[in-house]
C-alpha cells in the first residue's frame, strides 16, 4: 500500500496592520486590536511572491504592468499584480507611496502585502491604494518560496503557508 502525503501546512504569528474599511474605525479601536474587512471577509488567499530583498517602489516596479523593472532585484521582470507580496520593507523615495497606489489604479496592485519592517512608504502606499498590510516578524515566512499558496486568517492573527 502506498502511503499518501499528508500535506506540510506552516503557520506564522503576524499582526494586522491596515485593512481597507478599517480606516474610520482606526481612532476608536486599540492599535493592538485586528480590524476585520468589510462584510464577511477575513481571510485572504492567494498565491506568494517572495523576496528576502527590499523593494524599491519608485523606479523598481512599474505601476502600468505591475512588474518588478529594478535589474538588480532578483525578482526582475516577474508581476506582483494579484498575489500576496512578501518582503523585508521598502527603500527609497516616499514617492514609492504613490508608485502603490499606481498599482492599485492600474489594477495591477498585489493582493496583500506581508512586511518584516513597516515603513512610511509602504503604510501610506497601503492606505491609500487599500492594500491589505500585514506584519511578520517571524524570518522563517522568507524560507517558504515563491508560488506557495498563502492564507491570511485575520481574526487570528496567523499566516499560513501551504504546498498547493
Amino acid at each position: 500500500m502506498q502511503e499518501q502525503m499528508k500535506e506540510q501546512i506552516r503557520k506564522f504569528k503576524c499582526r494586522v496592520i491596515f485593512i481597507p474599511g478599517s480606516l474610520s474605525r482606526a481612532e476608536s479601536e486599540s492599535r493592538n486590536r485586528i480590524r476585520e474587512m468589510k462584510g464577511d471577509e477575513t481571510e485572504i488567499k492567494g498565491s506568494a511572491i517572495i523576496t528576502r530583498q527590499e523593494i524599491t517602489f519608485l523606479g523598481g516596479v512599474d505601476d502600468e504592468s505591475g512588474k518588478i523593472i529594478d535589474r538588480t532585484h532578483e525578482l526582475y521582470g516577474k508581476s506582483i499584480a494579484g498575489r500576496i507580496l512578501i518582503f523585508p520593507k521598502s527603500r527609497g523615495s516616499t514617492v514609492g507611496s504613490y508608485v502603490i497606489y499606481g498599482l492599485s489604479r492600474n489594477k495591477k496592485a498585489p493582493l496583500a502585502m506581508i512586511v518584516n519592517s513597516v515603513d512610511n512608504i509602504v503604510l501610506a502606499g497601503a492606505i491609500i491604494a487599500r492594500i491589505p498590510l500585514i506584519k511578520c516578524s517571524d524570518e522563517r515566512i522568507f524560507n517558504e518560496k515563491t508560488g506557495k499558496r498563502i492564507t491570511i486568517n485575520l481574526k487570528e492573527g496567523y499566516i499560513y503557508a501551504s504546498d498547493s
